[in-house]
């Protein structure tokens, strides 16, 4: 079984947390928290298919990227 591999990428005028999680075998990724700067968030997701947006709640310092990256990826 392989561990999800976690990414921290500060995003927002202040640091605010958004985390790529990463399937080693697969290398599909969920973005959780897509708070700010959909172009910083996809930057650092290269290539990698984007599977899942997940949020931990609806504050709009967890959600401020959440249309922008859905409309680049399609992930639900």
């Amino acid at each position: 079984m392989a561990y999800l591999e976690l990414q921290r990428v500060e995003v927002g005028p202040w640091p605010m947390n958004c985390y790529l999680l990463r399937c080693p075998e697969t290398g599909g990724l969920a973005i959780v928290d897509p708070g700010a700067d959909a172009e910083r968030i996809l930057e650092a997701a290269g290539q990698a298919p984007i599977l899942h947006i997940l949020l931990t709640h609806g504050h709009p310092d967890h959600v401020g990227a959440l249309e922008a990256v859905r409309e680049a990826t399609g992930a639900p």
